[in-house]
């Protein structure tokens, strides 16, 4: 909600040497001044004074706004009117630092570089609240680039590093909220996955930080997704000895003997880890055999391709687990079997 102040007329006092006007405690912020600025926007007691055709132009809110007609009880502060408007004013200055002072937050000579998570989540809010669309979609597209559909990207998480910085677990429900008032479902499925992951109690009070980020209603509905998980993983795990012995193995009771002791071994173990359960599980499952006689060489591959084109199917199964329907979300997968 926003609107002009329509309290009796006054001229607020004047400026402190500290920065801030004495009557009304109002301090002009630093970053967002312009000198010849014709109207204050203020958050907060942080006022903002900038140009109105520079919001006019990428908001038709903002023009709306602006063109309300003056009336006699509306507030001046040195002299200009003045606006208030109901955000945060970190919020507000990362837009006006964007749309009026032309900053970028996105690359640096050319290079990519990364956005703290808090800003990209503060561009949205303001660019959807205020329809500034270039904003909002510049925003959503970087954190597309973290909570990504493609798999490799996902896993790369270096390279994910490159795009948003400073991402916390309990932002994804963040992301959640975001994606819901923009309507990008495509951020969903991994958003959902680590908020998830928030409910276990691997995690440091991970019961209590999930009820304290979600509604219980949200959290049941997290902790029964992760419950599937776990089995898909556990599932998944079994998988690398269910689908031996290759057509071309010369040993099979051997190999399956191998594999079954190495499924009993990693029973113990967190190779189906559902934290883990898109990386590749095979390393670590025949890894338990520490030197002991490993399944042969025709039946290591074939574990190892199934292993792969599992991962790539339960991927794009990823937004099922979580009753969502994402247009866009890779669903060709390999046949399993074969």
């Amino acid at each position: 909600m926003l609107g002009t102040r329509s309290s009796k007329r006054r001229r607020a006092g004047s400026e402190s040497q500290d920065g801030a006007l004495e009557e009304d405690n109002i301090t002009l912020d630093a970053e967002v001044t312009i000198p010849d600025g014709n109207v204050f926007l203020v958050a907060q007691r942080v006022a903002f004074r900038v140009h109105k055709s520079s919001l006019s132009r990428v908001s038709d809110v903002f023009r709306d706004l602006f063109a309300l007609p003056p009336n006699s009880n509306t507030e001046t502060l040195h002299g200009l009117p003045y606006v208030q408007v109901w955000d945060d004013p970190d919020d507000l200055r990362h837009l006006l630092l964007v749309v009026c002072c032309g900053k970028n937050y996105y690359y640096e000579n050319d290079e990519v570089k990364p956005v703290p998570f808090r800003v990209l989540a503060a561009l949205i809010r303001v660019g959807h609240k205020y329809a500034v669309q270039p904003v909002l979609n510049d925003a959503l597209a970087r954190l597309k680039k973290y909570y990504t559909s493609d798999l490799p990207a996902w896993l790369d998480v270096e390279g994910r590093n490159c795009f948003v910085s400073d991402v916390k677990p309990r932002d994804a429900a963040t992301v959640i909220q975001l994606a819901r008032l923009t309507n990008a479902p495509i951020l969903l499925p991994t958003a959902y996955f680590i908020a998830s992951q928030l409910t276990s109690t691997v995690h440091e009070n991970g019961n209590k930080l999930a009820l304290a980020l979600f509604s219980p209603e949200d959290t049941a509905f997290l902790v029964t997704a992760r419950v599937r998980l776990v089995k898909v993983a556990y599932a998944r795990m079994m998988s690398l000895v269910t689908c031996l012995p290759n057509v071309l193995c010369e040993t099979p009771q051997a190999c399956m003997k191998t594999g079954l002791c190495a499924l009993s071994m990693n029973r113990t173990t967190n190779t189906a880890n559902e934290d883990k359960i898109f990386d590749l599980m095979q390393d670590r499952f025949w890894d338990v055999l520490a030197g002991q006689r490993s399944v042969c060489a025709e039946c290591r591959a074939h574990s190892d391709d199934y292993d792969a084109r599992l991962r790539s199917a339960m991927w794009s199964l990823l937004p099922a687990h979580f009753k969502l329907k994402v247009d866009g979300w890779p669903t060709k997968t390999d046949a399993i079997y074969g």
